[in-house]
């Protein structure tokens, strides 16, 4: 059975095909017993929009590109990155995007170019950065300065604020922690940290120094 199409919704309707569009895209100025007969149109005939050619027509791909920041040689597979994948691929399904998620490893500098191409392939409206990518803003401002969208997460204080961000205050983590454990009686500890580029990782590190200090306690106390 051949699917009904946008021109068959304006025959039953007795509009032209343009009106059934303008009120398929919900566009101002149809009146109300004109969008009622369109939508009566569509519900008799069944008709369903065509996502992707609406999509096509918009400039949208409707798509987010997701970079997840390792090095698969060395680096295992990471609970955090699962979950930062898992709650963007929510998200998306949400309001109707499809989450691409991409490798890259910060140590090669051809994998920022692969990046940047990203941006200028027209294959996303949007690209999420994880760390140290979030705190590139070298590359942060070559992305802007092709107006293209992006979110960071986890970034650091100083590309914080050129883009939209989520994170958490990484140094109070840090301080509330060591509080924590001086709380309760601990006076020694093994304080593993995270790469020397990770800028939230160094201001944990800072924030739990500072509770050392607080406390009396010289940077011997850590190891």
């Amino acid at each position: 059975m051949k699917k009904p199409t946008i021109d068959d919704v304006a025959a039953r309707a007795g509009v032209a095909r343009t009106t059934v569009s303008r009120v398929l895209n919900n566009s101002p100025n149809v009146r109300d017993v004109v969008r009622q007969k369109v939508a009566a149109a569509v519900a008799e005939l069944g008709y369903q929009v065509n996502a992707q050619a609406r999509y096509l027509a918009s400039g949208s791909s409707r798509q987010i590109a997701f970079v997840h920041a390792t090095n698969l040689d060395t680096e295992p597979n990471s609970y955090y990155n699962s979950g930062l994948e898992l709650g963007a691929m929510r998200a998306c399904a949400e309001l109707g995007y499809i989450l691409f998620t991409h490798i890259a490893n910060p140590a090669k500098p051809e994998d920022r170019d692969r990046i940047r191409s990203m941006a200028e392939s027209g294959s996303y409206d949007g690209l999420i950065l994880t760390p140290p990518y979030s705190d590139d803003l070298g590359l942060i401002e070559d992305l802007q300065d092709r107006h293209f969208p992006l979110v960071l997460i986890s970034a650091g204080p100083d590309t914080r604020d050129r883009a939209a961000s989520v994170g958490i205050d990484d140094r109070q983590a840090g301080l509330e922690l060591g509080a924590f454990l001086l709380a309760k009686g601990h006076r020694s500890f093994a304080y593993i940290d995270g790469p020397e580029d990770h800028v939230s990782a160094g201001l944990r590190l800072d924030g739990f120094l500072c509770a050392m200090a607080d406390a009396g306690l010289d940077r011997k106390s850590v190891v």
